[in-house]
């Protein structure tokens, strides 16, 4: 289990520093498309279901040094906590070829008008090597980078797919370092939410097991889907016209619930929502979970239809809900 929180946080540090001047960057225009044979580099950075913990706010523990310490000891025990939590849900996606969907699905839906008819698909095998490749110039001055992330948040209330798309320029500079920064970068999620939020994270561990090894697919075949497919709509004239549009006050409703953003699209049992404006803007899906899409067919079968599958959870106990879910 440490080993597997070395190279989470080793990962996570190498793909900050992929754009690492990004922050300061203003934001640009980009041309429509991105271009017809524009790099696209896939960053395949996950073996595993993973499990995100919401760090502490420093101030929250007086700040300074003992604050920090505090904090550390706090985010390390929560981050070990949830580590032996998720275990049995790794279990069920044990097999579940999430590398091979994710370069599949991505490889079919991004030559698209907004991105490119012929992108040159670049796949990278971890951060690690992403990173490697670059620092040693041997990636394309301009890239569109995609990093694809599913996991759970640390109170095991949502399961989420997550596409990280950056616009990436390069240059090498006299010294022969390469300097990096981006043009553009937003992430793309869907999220299934348990439709019973237990107090505690245990029990929703139980629920989401209850899913068993089909349910659990399918919902993540269904995230994948839904993230790419907001990943090509935005960069369409549809969506790009959407890049300036904010109302702080905007919410969508997925059944009783209730998410803050702007209605982008919406299906049966689901929605997408554009929050936050400029460079801090995203599109994020949401369906309670439930009823989903079949699994991805496989190699054997890709040609297969797919279906609405019913799977159920065992109930949990209601709690709360909380801001997202009101």
């Amino acid at each position: 289990m440490f080993r597997r929180l070395f190279v989470a946080t080793v990962a996570t540090t190498v793909l900050a520093t992929i754009a690492v001047a990004a922050h300061a960057a203003k934001p640009q225009a980009l041309p429509m498309p991105l271009g017809d044979a524009m790099t696209v580099e896939l960053v395949l950075n996950q073996q595993e279901v993973g499990v995100d913990v919401s760090q502490t706010n420093a101030m929250a523990a007086g700040g300074g040094l003992l604050g920090a310490l505090i904090v550390a000891g706090i985010d390390n025990s929560r981050t070990k906590s949830a580590e032996e939590r998720i275990v049995p849900i790794r279990d069920l996606l044990l097999s579940y070829p999430f590398n091979e969907r994710v370069e599949r699905e991505i490889r079919a839906d991004v030559p698209s008008p907004g991105i490119g008819a012929n992108p040159n698909i670049l796949v990278q095998g971890s951060a690690l090597a992403a990173i490697d490749a670059q620092n040693k110039g041997q990636l394309a001055s301009r890239a569109l980078v995609l990093t694809p992330r599913y996991a759970f948040d640390n109170q095991f209330n949502h399961l989420s797919v997550k596409i990280t798309a950056q616009v990436i320029e390069r240059e090498i500079k006299p010294n022969g370092k390469v300097r990096a920064r981006f043009a553009f970068n937003r992430t793309y999620t869907f999220q299934h939410t348990l439709p019973e939020i237990a107090e505690k994270p245990e029990d929703n561990v139980k629920a989401w097991v209850a899913f068993g090894a089909d349910g659990l697919t399918s919902m993540v075949d269904e995230g994948l889907r839904q993230s790419v497919d907001m990943l090509v709509f935005d960069f369409s004239s549809e969506g790009r016209a959407q890049w300036e549009q904010f109302d702080r006050k905007a919410v969508v409703k997925v059944g009783a619930r209730t998410y803050p953003g702007l209605t982008v699209r919406e299906g049966e049992g689901w929605a997408w929502a554009r929050t936050g404006k400029g460079i801090m803007q995203t599109l994020s899906g949401y369906r309670v979970a439930g009823i989903v899409q079949a699994p991805m067919p496989t190699a054997a079968d890709a040609g297969a239809e797919a279906v609405q599958v019913p799977v159920e959870a065992a109930a949990a106990p209601a709690a709360p809900a909380t801001e997202n879910d009101r």
